[in-house]
């Protein structure tokens, strides 16, 4: 059960709909999850660098200074528990807060 109260907002439906979006992406669990392939790493490495997570340069090869950017973007958001075992995928909500995140710039 959730209580969330959002009637003294003046817009409590789009409010109710954004902290369900981010219970999702807080406490949820997502089985997709997406292939760090050389176009998806470069994306992520733009967006990561337009954060200041990445200083280098987005040429789509996942190497440690991709993975630091990566992992500290986690832990600075509070997404360590949807950060991927295997580093070579990233779970599919995250990109999308990921990508959501660096429109905003």
């Amino acid at each position: 059960m959730i209580d969330l109260r959002v009637d003294d907002h003046p817009q409590p439906i789009e409010e109710l709909a954004r902290l369900l979006d981010l219970r999702e992406l807080y406490f949820g669990r997502t089985k997709k999850r997406i292939k760090l392939d050389a176009p998806t790493t470069q994306k992520v490495q733009t967006m990561l660098k337009a954060l200041g997570y990445y200083k280098g340069a987005a040429h789509g090869k996942l190497d440690k200074a991709t993975i630091q950017a990566l992992i500290d973007f986690h832990n600075t958001e509070n997404l360590e528990m949807r950060l991927q075992k295997d580093l070579q995928f990233l779970d599919a909500r995250v990109l999308r807060f990921l990508e959501e995140k660096a429109k905003l710039l």
